[in-house]
């Protein structure tokens, strides 16, 4: 059954994924100064956009729990995994493979190789792929979790998220991934899937939201980005550059959580919908377009440099925007012609 659209989600998809694009966009001119912190103009404003940014993987995590776990039917294996299989883990596969053929072809041209890309997807940094790694992950445990769900009080599944949560921050801080499907990386995103349905569930049960908690969700966000600007200029910067630890320093988890507890709480009527769904291909192939956008620019285009950052971050969303609907109509065009969806929901392993 289609569910009501939520504008207020709708739009924090929206500003999470012009979000991630910007975090790569401005770290492509921040990376060279990130390790000399200082009073410049340009370490300030890049260091701040790196730390607001970061709210936006773990708010794409928080959606999907808020409306995976709230689904009694998603609770049936087999059909959970027929329909999610198809909507998502099909075309991302056909996605990879792609990119894996057009990064083949500029390894294959200099060097003479063809191994650098496949070990990058095995370890998960080929291109954006961890990510796609960690949500089969927590698509895979979705039913397990909307079961413990159903079992357990709302106080106990409650004490299961700020359990997870503080595992999750103390867990990524200890140890460091050496690729980004494995178990531990799953189960940190897993608290973030966990307390987007907690924060989801009570912010609708509240008919009326206080603006008293809306007032100290922005009052932590402000205050957690000054203190994670103070620790990084100290010379702090473990949770800059770990790829499985980025989103787990424990203003980063604050920060994450009251930006969406601030949406979930909005009553939003500007519908956002079309862009909203396809987010999650924007997602998916803006990192490949960033790539090209900076081997055409980089040395030929001379404006100031944070200028450059939301100028190519604006023009990178609108072109994965423009591929995002091409491969959906692709896909669609390819499914009408070859009947994709009727074979795979008719394979045996769905009997």
């Amino acid at each position: 059954m289609e569910r009501e659209r939520d504008h207020s989600m709708d739009l924090l998809r929206v500003v999470a994924t012009f979000a991630v694009i910007l975090i790569h966009i401005n770290y492509h001119y921040f990376k060279a100064r990130s390790m000399n912190p200082s009073a410049d103009v340009y370490y300030v404003a890049e260091s701040l956009i790196n730390i607001v940014t970061r709210f936006s993987v773990p708010a794409f995590v928080m959606i999907s729990g808020a409306f995976l776990l709230r689904n009694p039917q998603n609770r049936d294996f087999k059909a959970f995994y027929q329909k999610t299989s198809y909507r998502i883990g099909l075309p991302v596969l056909l996605a990879v493979v792609l990119f894996l053929i057009i990064e083949e072809a500029a390894w294959a041209v200099p060097s003479n190789t063809y191994l650098v890309p496949l070990k990058e997807i095995l370890s998960g940094v080929f291109y954006n792929i961890w990510f796609m790694y960690m949500l089969a992950g927590l698509y895979l445990l979705t039913p397990l979790v909307i079961r413990l769900k159903e079992a357990v009080s709302e106080k106990v599944f409650r004490n299961i998220g700020i359990v997870l949560l503080i595992w999750a921050c103390l867990s990524q801080k200890l140890s460091t991934e050496k690729a980004f499907y494995t178990i531990g990386l799953v189960f940190a995103f897993l608290a973030y899937f966990i307390a987007g349905s907690l924060i989801y569930e009570a912010a609708q049960a509240d008919s009326s939201p206080k603006r008293g908690r809306r007032a100290v969700d922005f009052l932590l966000i402000v205050l957690m980005i000054a203190v994670t600007f103070a620790v990084r200029f100290s010379g702090y910067s473990y949770y800059l550059f770990e790829a499985s630890t980025n989103f787990f320093s424990p203003s980063i988890m604050v920060i994450s959580l009251c930006v969406f507890d601030l949406f979930a709480g909005m009553h939003i009527k500007k519908d956002c919908s079309r862009l909203a769904g396809d987010t999650f291909f924007v997602y998916l192939f803006h990192t490949l377009v960033y790539k090209i956008v900076f081997q055409l620019i980089d040395g030929r285009i001379h404006l100031n440099e944070l200028t450059l950052v939301f100028l190519v971050t604006v023009v990178v969303f609108i072109l994965s925007l423009g591929c995002a609907k091409l491969y959906q109509w692709l896909w669609q065009l390819l499914d009408v012609r070859l009947g994709w969806k009727k074979k795979w929901y008719g394979m045996a392993i769905w009997k």
